[in-house]
Protein backbone atom coordinates (compact mmCIF):
# COMPACT_ATOMS: atom_id res chain seq x y z
CA UNK A 1 0.00 0.00 0.00
CA UNK A 2 2.89 2.62 0.80
CA UNK A 3 4.62 1.95 -2.87
CA UNK A 4 0.62 2.55 -3.98
CA UNK A 5 0.09 5.62 -2.17
CA UNK A 6 3.41 6.96 -3.37
CA UNK A 7 2.47 6.37 -6.88
CA UNK A 8 -0.62 7.70 -6.23
CA UNK A 9 -2.50 3.86 -7.83
CA UNK A 10 -4.72 4.00 -4.74
CA UNK A 11 -8.06 4.48 -5.11
CA UNK A 12 -11.41 4.97 -3.35
CA UNK A 13 -12.52 1.17 -4.40
CA UNK A 14 -8.84 -0.47 -2.85
CA UNK A 15 -9.58 1.69 0.48
CA UNK A 16 -12.73 -0.14 0.54
CA UNK A 17 -12.01 -3.52 0.00
CA UNK A 18 -9.35 -2.92 2.85
CA UNK A 19 -11.78 -1.28 5.22
CA UNK A 20 -13.82 -4.15 4.44
CA UNK A 21 -11.01 -6.82 5.05
CA UNK A 22 -10.26 -5.10 8.08
CA UNK A 23 -13.89 -5.31 9.19
CA UNK A 24 -14.69 -8.84 8.67
CA UNK A 25 -10.92 -9.61 10.40
CA UNK A 26 -12.47 -7.75 13.47
CA UNK A 27 -16.01 -9.30 13.99
CA UNK A 28 -14.19 -12.72 13.96
CA UNK A 29 -11.77 -12.35 16.76
CA UNK A 30 -12.81 -13.07 19.98
CA UNK A 31 -13.20 -9.97 22.46
CA UNK A 32 -10.36 -9.38 24.86
CA UNK A 33 -12.42 -8.74 27.70
CA UNK A 34 -10.23 -10.93 30.65
CA UNK A 35 -6.84 -9.59 28.64
CA UNK A 36 -8.41 -6.10 28.24
CA UNK A 37 -6.33 -4.60 30.58
CA UNK A 38 -3.43 -5.30 28.85
CA UNK A 39 -4.54 -2.75 26.07
CA UNK A 40 -4.91 0.07 29.10
CA UNK A 41 -1.52 -0.73 30.51
CA UNK A 42 0.00 -1.05 27.25
CA UNK A 43 -1.24 2.76 26.35
CA UNK A 44 -0.04 4.24 29.82
CA UNK A 45 3.12 2.36 29.64
CA UNK A 46 3.42 3.43 25.91
CA UNK A 47 2.97 7.18 26.85
CA UNK A 48 5.11 7.34 30.02
CA UNK A 49 7.77 6.28 27.70
CA UNK A 50 6.63 8.59 24.87
CA UNK A 51 6.70 11.43 27.69
CA UNK A 52 9.95 10.71 28.46
CA UNK A 53 11.73 10.71 25.39
CA UNK A 54 10.17 13.24 23.30
CA UNK A 55 10.37 15.87 26.26
CA UNK A 56 14.11 15.47 26.63
CA UNK A 57 15.95 19.11 26.04
CA UNK A 58 18.20 17.83 23.39
CA UNK A 59 15.31 17.20 21.13
CA UNK A 60 13.66 20.86 21.11
CA UNK A 61 10.39 19.66 20.65
CA UNK A 62 8.48 22.92 21.34
CA UNK A 63 4.82 22.26 22.12
CA UNK A 64 5.63 18.39 22.83
CA UNK A 65 4.77 18.99 26.43
CA UNK A 66 1.18 20.11 26.44
CA UNK A 67 0.33 17.78 23.92
CA UNK A 68 1.68 14.91 25.75
CA UNK A 69 -0.18 16.21 28.79
CA UNK A 70 -3.45 16.30 26.68
CA UNK A 71 -2.81 12.33 26.12
CA UNK A 72 -1.91 11.99 29.64
CA UNK A 73 -5.39 13.87 30.33
CA UNK A 74 -7.33 12.35 27.99
CA UNK A 75 -6.25 8.89 29.08
CA UNK A 76 -7.44 9.45 32.61
CA UNK A 77 -10.58 11.26 31.41
CA UNK A 78 -11.20 8.45 28.83
CA UNK A 79 -10.08 5.18 30.64
CA UNK A 80 -13.73 4.46 31.55
CA UNK A 81 -14.84 4.63 27.96
CA UNK A 82 -12.19 2.11 27.10
CA UNK A 83 -12.96 -0.15 29.70
CA UNK A 84 -16.72 0.12 28.72
CA UNK A 85 -15.37 -0.64 25.59
CA UNK A 86 -13.24 -3.68 26.85
CA UNK A 87 -16.36 -5.09 28.99
CA UNK A 88 -18.65 -4.97 25.77
CA UNK A 89 -15.95 -7.02 24.06
CA UNK A 90 -14.95 -4.57 21.43
CA UNK A 91 -11.04 -4.82 22.30
CA UNK A 92 -9.72 -7.69 20.52
CA UNK A 93 -6.18 -9.49 19.30
CA UNK A 94 -5.35 -7.77 16.12
CA UNK A 95 -2.44 -6.64 14.39
CA UNK A 96 -0.58 -3.77 16.78
CA UNK A 97 0.89 -2.40 14.07
CA UNK A 98 -0.56 -1.84 11.12
CA UNK A 99 1.10 0.43 8.70
CA UNK A 100 0.56 0.67 4.97
CA UNK A 101 3.43 -1.45 4.12
CA UNK A 102 1.85 -3.82 5.88
CA UNK A 103 -0.94 -3.75 3.44
CA UNK A 104 -0.29 -5.62 0.36
CA UNK A 105 -2.91 -4.27 -2.42
CA UNK A 106 -3.57 -8.32 -4.38
CA UNK A 107 -7.27 -9.41 -4.42
CA UNK A 108 -8.59 -9.65 -1.92
CA UNK A 109 -6.23 -7.53 -0.13
CA UNK A 110 -3.78 -9.49 2.36
CA UNK A 111 -2.60 -7.93 5.83
CA UNK A 112 1.00 -8.97 7.07
CA UNK A 113 3.28 -8.60 9.26
CA UNK A 114 1.41 -8.67 13.28
CA UNK A 115 3.66 -7.78 16.16
CA UNK A 116 4.57 -11.58 16.81
CA UNK A 117 6.58 -11.02 19.64
CA UNK A 118 4.33 -9.36 22.44
CA UNK A 119 0.72 -10.43 22.15
CA UNK A 120 -0.05 -7.63 24.98
CA UNK A 121 0.70 -5.19 22.30
CA UNK A 122 -1.96 -6.92 19.80
CA UNK A 123 -4.81 -6.45 22.27
CA UNK A 124 -6.13 -3.18 20.98
CA UNK A 125 -9.63 -1.65 19.90
CA UNK A 126 -10.04 -1.75 16.08
CA UNK A 127 -10.90 1.67 15.90
CA UNK A 128 -7.31 2.18 17.50
CA UNK A 129 -5.79 0.10 14.90
CA UNK A 130 -7.11 1.46 11.67
CA UNK A 131 -6.74 5.20 13.19
CA UNK A 132 -2.79 4.10 13.20
CA UNK A 133 -2.75 3.02 9.37
CA UNK A 134 -5.32 6.43 8.94
CA UNK A 135 -2.37 8.25 10.31
CA UNK A 136 0.37 6.71 8.50
CA UNK A 137 -1.42 7.43 5.56
CA UNK A 138 -2.08 10.67 6.31
CA UNK A 139 2.14 11.21 7.31
CA UNK A 140 1.79 9.74 3.14
CA UNK A 141 -0.10 12.42 1.51
CA UNK A 142 -2.54 10.44 1.49
CA UNK A 143 -5.54 11.77 4.48
CA UNK A 144 -8.27 11.12 2.16
CA UNK A 145 -8.17 7.59 3.54
CA UNK A 146 -8.87 8.01 6.98
CA UNK A 147 -12.32 8.28 6.92
CA UNK A 148 -12.88 5.52 4.17
CA UNK A 149 -11.05 3.25 6.85
CA UNK A 150 -12.50 4.65 9.81
CA UNK A 151 -15.80 3.42 8.36
CA UNK A 152 -14.70 -0.12 8.61
CA UNK A 153 -15.35 -1.36 12.15
CA UNK A 154 -18.78 0.38 12.16
CA UNK A 155 -19.99 -2.27 9.69
CA UNK A 156 -20.46 -5.32 12.04
CA UNK A 157 -21.13 -4.14 15.24
CA UNK A 158 -21.98 -0.24 14.61
CA UNK A 159 -19.95 0.93 18.14
CA UNK A 160 -17.85 3.80 17.04
CA UNK A 161 -16.37 5.19 19.66
CA UNK A 162 -17.35 8.68 20.61
CA UNK A 163 -15.08 11.61 18.67
CA UNK A 164 -12.82 12.15 22.10
CA UNK A 165 -12.14 8.83 21.80
CA UNK A 166 -11.21 8.75 18.39
CA UNK A 167 -9.03 11.91 18.88
CA UNK A 168 -7.57 10.47 21.88
CA UNK A 169 -6.10 7.76 19.86
CA UNK A 170 -4.74 10.26 17.03
CA UNK A 171 -2.93 12.00 19.70
CA UNK A 172 -1.88 8.68 21.12
CA UNK A 173 -0.70 7.85 17.96
CA UNK A 174 1.11 10.33 16.64
CA UNK A 175 3.31 10.74 19.75
CA UNK A 176 4.12 7.04 19.58
CA UNK A 177 5.27 7.88 15.80
CA UNK A 178 7.49 10.60 16.77
CA UNK A 179 8.90 8.65 19.50
CA UNK A 180 9.70 5.56 17.17
CA UNK A 181 11.15 8.39 14.93
CA UNK A 182 13.50 10.16 17.62
CA UNK A 183 14.65 6.65 18.24
CA UNK A 184 15.31 5.14 14.33
CA UNK A 185 17.17 8.69 13.63
CA UNK A 186 20.40 8.50 11.93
Amino acid sequence: MRAHIAANRVGPADVAEIADRLSRFCSTCPPEIADGSAYIRHLLEEHEINRALLTRPEFELSGVAAMLEGVGVGLDEMRGVIESRIARGRIVEGHGDLRPEHVCLVTPPQIIDCLEFNRSMRIIDPYDEINHLALECEVLGASWIAPLLLSAPERPHGDRPNDRLLALYSAFGASLRARLCLVHFP
